[in-house]
């Protein structure tokens, strides 16, 4: 190099204002490159990792095989997954805030809130429908017949509060137009926080609830459902700019029958 980087003195050496200036070009390079490998692990371990935020109470047995076998077969480097269960709403704010990758969801396209309202691309991956779900012990069901949707007329509907208008679109779509024709009579209306809250009220005989074919509310041995003549989907929704290599295979390749 034909420098001079640093002189002996009596108690060892001392850099050369020669040595001074390759010392921080050396420290600057060196601070470059780990910054440059900490990045390349995090893409890696981005690369092999989704978090998933699934709809809360929706049937996991019917999403998860699927994804474990996506994980085994269809990839030939380790994939880990991180699942979030989270009411309606949240998990559009997951995506957004990027603390999800991918969201498994309910889209209904008739309900006044529909998913096309936040923004997210979609891609439908397992066909269902609305049931209404009561108890078995519900004071509306005879005891001599078989239930049918005219026996709840009078009953409360519980619905999550995502049903409930909030904004200009909601309005327009708002929930006298669907639920009547969907049902045969307008129905009495109770808004909760979540299908959490919801749950309980149903098990106590207090009244009915609109919720997708494919819950696990439905496993319950102390539940009824009717099925509605609506056509609802479980879908992926993701937000397009999210460039987590992984993802776009999992939605190029889905494991999921339509």
């Amino acid at each position: 190099m034909e420098q001079k980087l640093f002189d002996r003195v009596h108690r060892g050496v001392r850099l050369t204002p020669e040595g001074e200036i390759m010392l921080d070009y050396f420290s600057n390079a060196s601070a470059s490159y780990q910054g440059a490998l900490r990045e390349a692990r995090n893409l890696k371990r981005q690369e092999s990792h989704l978090t998933i935020a699934i709809l809360e109470n929706l049937d996991t047995d019917l999403i998860l095989k699927p994804l474990f076998d996506f994980q085994s077969k269809s990839i030939e480097h380790p994939v880990t997954y991180t699942f979030i269960q989270l009411p309606y709403r949240e998990i559009f704010f997951y995506l957004q805030s990027k603390h999800a990758d991918l969201a498994i969801t309910v889209n209904d396209p008739q309900s006044p809130s529909s998913i096309q309202m936040y923004h997210v691309a979609l891609k439908p991956i397992v066909k269902s429908h609305n049931n209404l779900f009561f108890s078995k012990n519900h004071p509306a069901l005879k005891a001599d017949q078989p239930p049918v949707l005219s026996d709840f007329k009078d009953s409360r509907f519980f619905l999550p509060m995502y049903y409930k208008a909030e904004n200009a679109y909601e309005k327009e779509h708002s929930l006298p137009k669907y639920f009547p024709d969907l049902l045969g009579f307008t129905p009495k209306f109770e808004f909760l926080e979540s299908v959490s809250s919801i749950l309980p009220n149903i098990m106590n005989g207090d009244g009915a609830a609109i919720l997708i074919n494919a819950c696990q509310i439905k496993k319950s041995s102390s539940i009824q459902s009717l099925p509605l003549a609506n056509e609802a989907s479980i879908c992926f929704a993701w937000m397009q700019d999210n460039n987590n290599i992984l993802l776009r295979q999992l939605i190029d390749n889905s494991p999921f029958e339509t």
